[in-house]
């Protein structure tokens, strides 16, 4: 029955350290998530992850922190952050989100995404993550990808092939030269072309790389199966962003940003 004005209820949630919102969030999921073992795609476990971004208010310290588009003049515009999002597959349960200044690479943050999977995961993903680097990442930790080929990596013919990706001379930006070493001398993946049939697709072929090396056991049209459920992230994405209202944020500094996305993901795992 207590009256208390908005000022005040702001005030109480600044001082929430943020590792409360993400303990919640981390409760929240691991109740309404369903992890059935016969569920599962060739008994692996399948996990979909994109990049996007999100808007805020224009104030000093989110421009410091996160930056704005470079096509708008400095005063004019507002603040946006990249968002990375890892979702469960099968559940569509978001599982974590990673904000950085909107000048990041989607791969840049990839790999804090790895510790909520377990060995053996599946990972689904555009090519922006069919890099080199990021396969090793993949592999180190015992997680496998199905991802489409990156656009500047030179693909065969075949319709289904093993190939070996040497690892670049050139490291990449979004790595420190030491994290780089520790990489292998190469990687063995399978190249995959496949055909898309679902009408209203932009392209009609597309070459995927994985890391499920056994061709009897993932054959290439489950392959094909398995990447079209990525489109999946773009829905969960707009019912974030758009229906939840998620694509611009209300909090005026870094933390209460980072405060405001975790309950966002609190709210869309409920729903």
């Amino acid at each position: 029955p207590r009256r208390f004005t908005p000022s005040a209820y702001c005030q109480a949630v600044a001082r929430l350290p943020e590792s409360f919102f993400y303990l919640l969030q981390v409760l929240v999921t691991g109740r309404v998530r369903d992890d059935r073992a016969e569920d599962r795609w060739r008994g692996h476990r399948l996990f979909l992850i994109d990049g996007s971004s999100v808007s805020m208010p224009d104030t000093p310290d989110l421009q410091a922190a996160f930056g704005q588009p470079a096509g708008q003049k400095p005063g004019c515009g507002f603040p946006v952050a990249h968002l990375m999002a890892l979702f469960d597959a099968r559940t569509g349960c978001l599982l974590t989100t990673v904000l950085a200044p909107l000048r990041t690479h989607d791969l840049a943050h990839a790999a804090a995404t790895h510790p909520e999977m377990r060995p053996g995961d599946v990972l689904v993903g555009d090519r922006a993550f069919g890099s080199f680097a990021h396969l090793a990442l993949l592999r180190r930790r015992g997680l496998h990808g199905v991802l489409r080929a990156h656009q500047r990596r030179p693909v065969g013919a075949a319709n289904d092939r093993r190939v070996s990706y040497p690892k670049p001379a050139e490291r990449p930006t979004w790595m420190t030269a030491d994290e780089y070493a520790a990489l292998p001398a190469a990687v063995p993946v399978r190249e995959v072309r496949v055909r898309v049939r679902t009408p209203g697709r932009r392209v009609r072929h597309l070459v995927l790389v994985t890391t499920l090396l056994d061709l009897r056991r993932y054959p290439r049209r489950e392959l094909a199966r398995v990447y079209e459920r990525r489109w999946q992230v773009e829905v969960n994405l707009r019912s974030l962003k758009t229906t939840l209202g998620m694509d611009v944020l209300r909090s005026k500094t870094a933390d209460g940003v980072r405060k405001e996305v975790r309950v966002f993901g609190v709210a869309y795992n409920l729903v």
